[in-house]
């Protein structure tokens, strides 16, 4: 099993947990040893791929405000 496979594993089971414990809890399973700095790239991929869905979570909000201005007859007004 590779360390990122590992690393998704005890993400799945401990949500929010900070780098150091994940560390830890891949050695305390005994599932061999994984590096501290792919678990933080790792932690920190997890991080961009939260922002991600966000942004476009916004987005997709903007368009049904403008598909709902669009529908009541409102003027549209052109953002600056």
């Amino acid at each position: 099993m590779s360390g990122r496979r590992r690393l998704v594993r005890i993400r799945e089971e401990r949500p929010g947990a900070s780098v150091r414990e994940i560390w830890e809890a891949v050695e305390q399973q005994g599932m061999g040893t994984v590096g501290v700095r792919t678990v933080s790239r790792f932690l920190r991929g997890v991080e961009k791929e939260k922002k991600r869905l966000r942004r476009d979570r916004a987005i997709s909000f903007k368009e049904k405000k403008k598909k709902r201005k669009k529908k009541s007859g409102e003027v549209p007004v052109l953002s600056k």
